[in-house]
């Protein structure tokens, strides 16, 4: 019966483990990243660029800005590409909210004499 060389063992342990300790430093720190994305959810910057193309996309940020009018309110929503304004008919969020909301984008709306740019008009929000 022959007892296995410890040793040896250590030497390769001690080298491995430092590498996959780093390795998984590295991931955890980009996944941090992508989780500013909810699964699914589309840069805001690409919905920016071609709203015609998005007429059902779900975008995810924090509520930065928000106002009321005649029943209807809009609230602008930032993530790490962009802002884009939200019209809504079921109220407003609370400011600095995270929210993520689908809908269909559309440009150039005009809100009680407030040129908006390209907007979401609000489907579900979570």
């Amino acid at each position: 019966m022959t007892i296995p060389s410890f040793p040896r063992n250590r030497r390769l342990a001690r080298t491995i483990f430092p590498l996959l300790l780093g390795a998984g430093l590295v991931l955890s720190s980009g996944c941090a990243r992508l989780s500013d994305f909810a699964a699914g959810a589309t840069r805001i910057e690409k919905v920016q660029a071609a709203p015609a193309q998005y007429r059902n996309v779900t975008v995810r940020g924090e509520v930065v800005s928000q106002f009321g009018i005649l029943g209807r309110g809009a609230y602008q929503v930032r993530d790490r590409s962009g802002e884009i304004w939200v019209v809504t008919q079921t109220g407003l969020p609370e400011m600095g909210e995270t929210v993520v909301v689908t809908g269909a984008a559309e440009a150039g709306i005009t809100i009680g004499g407030r040129a908006l740019g390209v907007t979401l008009t609000e489907g579900d929000r979570r």
